[in-house]
């Protein structure tokens, strides 16, 4: 199976400043320090977080890929938001796990012909300060 390789065109960032806006739009806007969500939101969080991975798995299973794009975007943006409401630096979160992610190697494992493992040596993103 081959796929075609396309330099992506959106911008990370503009993804961070529309779910953002989202938030803002409802009342739900944060700038605030990092901080632990109530417990009220934690829970639907994860509720939303579960349907849409539930709506992703349905959809490849029944190779719809409408429904897997939709899931897809819709799991992003309520991770995006999750973290959003947490107050966490997102831009430079990024960039550290992008940074991480990239020396890691595809690798034929038992599970499978598509494993992306991380080589001998491999070092965590450090987010312990964009967390506190």
């Amino acid at each position: 199976m081959t796929f075609k390789v396309r330099e992506p065109v959106l911008d990370v960032v503009s993804c961070f400043s529309d779910v953002a806006s989202f938030h803002i739009k409802n009342g739900l806007g944060y700038a605030g320090p990092v901080r632990d969500l109530p417990k009220e939101i934690q829970v639907a969080r994860i509720r939303h977080l579960r349907e849409e991975l539930a709506e992703l798995i349905v959809g490849l299973e029944d190779d719809n890929r409408e429904e897997i794009l939709d899931a897809c975007i819709d799991l992003v943006y309520v991770a995006i938001g999750t973290a959003y409401l947490h107050g966490f630096d997102l831009e430079e979160a990024w960039k550290r796990v992008q940074k991480a992610n990239m020396s890691k190697i595809r690798q034929k494992t038992e599970r499978s012909d598509w494993d992306i493992v991380k080589p001998p040596g491999w070092k965590a993103p450090d987010l312990k300060d964009l967390a506190e």
